[in-house]
């Protein structure tokens, strides 16, 4: 009698994890649907302490979704220390882009008021959530 329980548990656990493996299955995969590559940016790489600079970053939609400004697609910055340093958290999606396609993110940045070097970096984002790969970290100095 032993036996059989033991092996309702062994055939029930089979089939729990069975049943498990069949719902995680099922359940859509964003991380195929949101993805992307950075293609290149244009970033000075010094600037005088408290101006406003110019720059672009373009990425690639790698994914399968289009991206969407009413989606909730933009480019962020994903440490918030870089946002917080060139006054920029994020950057709206100029238009919907179709996956195999670029978009270019053209924007203007106040350099930190203190003199030194700060990390440049950003990465696309969906709602509050980043993904793809992201921009090179450009190391910007920051002159008085």
């Amino acid at each position: 009698m032993l036996l059989d329980v033991s092996r309702r548990r062994r055939v029930f656990s089979v089939t729990g994890s069975l049943a498990a493996v069949s719902l995680l299955a099922a359940i859509p995969s964003t991380a195929a649907d949101n993805n992307s590559s950075f293609i290149s940016q244009s970033v000075p790489a010094s600037m005088v302490a408290g101006t406003r600079v110019s720059v672009s970053l373009t990425f690639m939609n790698t994914g399968t979704a289009p991206w969407s400004p009413s989606g909730g697609y933009l480019l962020g910055a994903p440490n918030s220390d870089i946002g917080a340093t060139w006054q920029v958290s994020s950057v709206a999606l100029p238009a919907q882009v179709a996956p195999g396609s670029r978009v270019t993110f053209s924007f203007r940045v106040t350099a930190p008021a203190t003199p030194g070097i700060y990390g440049f970096q950003w990465q696309m984002e969906s709602g509050t959530t980043f993904f793809g790969a992201r921009s090179t970290n450009v190391s910007v100095r920051v002159e008085g």
